[in-house]
């Protein structure tokens, strides 16, 4: 694990979130004019000089601002998986879907489009029990502005198929209850840097084999919310 200080964590994660939203190059005056530092936008360049030496930030000359590497990106889902804790409101949604659990194909519908609602991220939902996958987001991910890049979208098209023709491999490989973060070139389906992946297993009552997900988006995908979202799923099944 990389060494850093704990303002240089504050500076790479908020960094990392900005960009998740912007997807514009963070700088150093902007996380000075819009956080809590108390220290000067010179001080903040200094120290994410020193992130991007640590292979956390990319920076394409010394004045441009800081872009999250794989690794900056795989140290933020490290971070906030410690914490991880149930969305309330995300609860009392798979609660209103309790009832279909017997109607396997339409809890299995459901939770898909439940899940993207609150994650923004593509959604694919692999029902072994059935051997049928349904997918939720595609309208909202391919407005994302990397797919304005018609070969960055080619790409993408490429690696949902790729992950659907592998995905009961991938059922078969992880344990339930499980989940596991790919970022870039670690993919497993496809070693595309521009994505980002998150696999979960999960058990459903009434149900042998149970489900497999899978979260798909640009590499900037919305990390903290597609894990909240399996982490609240997993503690509604525990009760269910």
């Amino acid at each position: 694990m990389v060494e850093i200080t704990p303002r240089q964590k504050k500076i790479l994660f908020l960094t990392i979130e900005e960009y998740i939203k912007t997807t514009q190059p963070v700088s150093s005056l902007k996380l000075s004019q819009k956080y809590n530092f108390n220290v000067s936008s010179a001080t903040i360049r200094n120290e994410m000089v020193k992130l991007a030496k640590k292979g956390l930030l990319f920076r394409l000359y010394s004045s441009s601002g800081g872009v999250p590497t794989d690794k900056g990106y795989l140290l933020f889902v490290e971070e906030f998986v410690k914490n991880l804790k149930p969305c309330k409101d995300l609860f009392e949604e798979l609660e209103e879907i309790k009832k279909d659990i017997s109607n396997l194909l339409n809890f299995s519908q459901n939770l898909a489009r439940i899940l993207n609602e609150f994650s923004s991220s593509l959604v694919l939902n692999y029902l072994a029990e059935k051997d049928l996958l349904w997918e939720e987001g595609w309208r909202n991910i391919l407005l994302e502005p990397e797919f304005a890049d018609r070969n960055c979208l080619k790409k993408f098209i490429k690696f949902v198929e790729e992950t659907e023709k592998k995905i009961e491999d991938i059922f078969l490989r992880e344990p339930p209850g499980s989940f596991k973060v790919f970022v870039g070139k670690e993919n497993p389906i496809l070693k595309c840097e521009e994505f980002g992946m998150i696999i979960s297993r999960i058990r459903i009552p009434k149900t042998k084999k149970g489900s497999c997900l899978v979260f798909l988006g640009p590499k900037r995908m919305p990390y903290k919310k597609s894990l909240r979202a399996i982490y609240t799923l997993f503690e509604f099944l525990k009760k269910t």
